[in-house]
């Protein structure tokens, strides 16, 4: 999550509501902080990766509802919500299959078929993909040719 909110960063900065992002990053510690002194002399090490996803959600919340304020952010929710779920999806093949090869194959597959939906309804353009492929990609690809 960490990685989606520091998208957001860049609207924020150029409006200087840098206090509010500290703010916001020192609410989600304490919120990170309190969770892990309730819940994990309770639960163990696992409640510690769930109360850094709630606080890294948390933060991801806010800095969200900030970037709004400061420059209008237009999130495409249904790939977002899909999105989380194929990640999801792939964490539990990861956790049930036995067999590293077919758990990669199974993941494969389910990559796959979630880009053909998503490019079959029309979720995401094929002109964004080319556009993303010719604009990002292929420079990249031509670096590592020479």
């Amino acid at each position: 999550m960490s990685q989606q909110t520091g998208l957001l960063n860049p609207m924020i900065y150029q409006n200087r509501k840098t206090k509010q992002i500290s703010l916001i990053t020192i609410i989600c510690a304490f919120i990170s902080v309190g969770l892990n002194r309730l819940l994990i002399p309770q639960l163990g090490a696992i409640m510690a990766a769930v109360t850094n996803m709630v606080a890294s959600v948390c933060m991801f919340g806010m800095t969200l509802l900030l970037a709004r304020r400061s420059y209008y952010v237009k999130l495409n929710f249904p790939v977002l919500l899909s999105s989380i779920l194929v990640v999801a999806i792939c964490y539990v093949i990861d956790s049930t299959v036995g067999n590293i090869v077919l758990a990669l194959c199974c993941k494969l597959l389910l990559i796959f078929a979630y880009s053909v939906f998503v490019l079959k309804t029309r979720i995401v353009k094929l002109e964004d993909v080319k556009y993303i492929t010719e604009k990002i990609a292929e420079p990249i690809i031509k670096r590592f040719r020479k």
